[in-house]
Order: C-alpha cells, then sequence, then structure tokens
C-alpha cells in the first residue's frame, strides 16, 4: 500500500499539482499557493518524505509572511527534492518491514482471521503501514466472502483514514 501511495503521490505531482503550485506562486495567488504547499506538507508526511515536508512548510510559512523570493526559493528547492523522490521511486523497490503477519499464521499454514485483524488494528493505531499485514487480511477477508469489507479497508489505509479502517474492522471484529 505505501508503494501504490508513493506512486500516487509522485503521479499527483507530476500529473499538475506541482506545476499549479508554481502557477499559482507566480501569479501572485498566495493563497492559493499556501493552501497547496499545505497539502503538499502534509501528503509528504504521511508518507514519510521528510525533507519534502520541510521545503513545503518553508513555502506555505513564506507565503503566509508574504515573502514572495523566500516562497519562489523553496519551491525551487522543492521541484528538486520532488525529482530526487521520483528518482528513486523509480530506481528501486521499498523494503518490506518485518511483518505482523507471520504471528497469525499457524500450524500447516492455516490463516488466523481474527488474529490478522487485531494485528492490523494494533498497527494501523500506531499510524503505521504494513502492507503484508494488510495484504495477508484483505485476502483472507476476500476469501471468507467480505470482499466489501476488504476494498473499504483497503481504501481508507491508501488515504491514510487509519480511523476509518480501524472502525471497519472493530465493526467486523464484533460481528
Amino acid at each position: 500500500m505505501l508503494r501504490r501511495a508513493l506512486g500516487r503521490f509522485i503521479a499527483e505531482q507530476r500529473g499538475g499539482a506541482r506545476d499549479g503550485l508554481l502557477a499559482d506562486a507566480g501569479a501572485a495567488r498566495h493563497e492559493a499557493a499556501q493552501l497547496g504547499a499545505h497539502r503538499l506538507r502534509g501528503a509528504a508526511a504521511n508518507l514519510g518524505l521528510a525533507e519534502v515536508q520541510a521545503l513545503a512548510q518553508q513555502a506555505e510559512q513564506a507565503f503566509e509572511d508574504g515573502a514572495a523570493q523566500r516562497a519562489r526559493d523553496a519551491l525551487e528547492a522543492l521541484r528538486g527534492a520532488l525529482a530526487a523522490v521520483e528518482q528513486a521511486f523509480a530506481a528501486r523497490p521499498l523494503p518490506q518491514p518485518p511483518g505482523a503477519a507471520a504471528a497469525a499464521i499457524g500450524a500447516g499454514g492455516t490463516v488466523d482471521l481474527a488474529a490478522l485483524a487485531r494485528a492490523a488494528d494494533a498497527t494501523l493505531s500506531r499510524g503505521e503501514l504494513d502492507d503484508e499485514l494488510l495484504a495477508q487480511l484483505d485476502a483472507g477477508l476476500r476469501a471468507a466472502g467480505h470482499a466489501a469489507l476488504a476494498a473499504g479497508i483497503a481504501r481508507s489505509a491508501e488515504v491514510f483514514d487509519f480511523e476509518r479502517a480501524r472502525s471497519l474492522l472493530r465493526g467486523w471484529m464484533k460481528a
């Protein structure tokens, strides 16, 4: 899921979000540019892109302060940081963290769906994504006839709405 979220982030930036931010700044639409920088900062924070987050925050603050040159400088640095993220993404796959999913696999390779759900709930409560765990949970839920639930959890996790994903999980675990 993290790889998909990064891919979507890069596509949005390539698809016009970055250019829109630069155009707003160039046309002195500072409120719109400030909002664009704020959104970029939040997305970068959710994805762990610390340099992009810091530069977007600098641009946002510069727009708020009315410091046009400082904002342009931050946006220029931001352009380079976004290009570096895109290159790194294209160059190598993301490492997969050791997952909690292994703990939910019992003797003979059987999957304890309730244990997967509890592990996913705990992971999401910490604001973390465990791709292996969520993929196994998704497959298990679908195999058990809960495709709509699996899709809802996946959609929620992909947009970092962890509370919604947890709510769906907890509702299913109570049933």
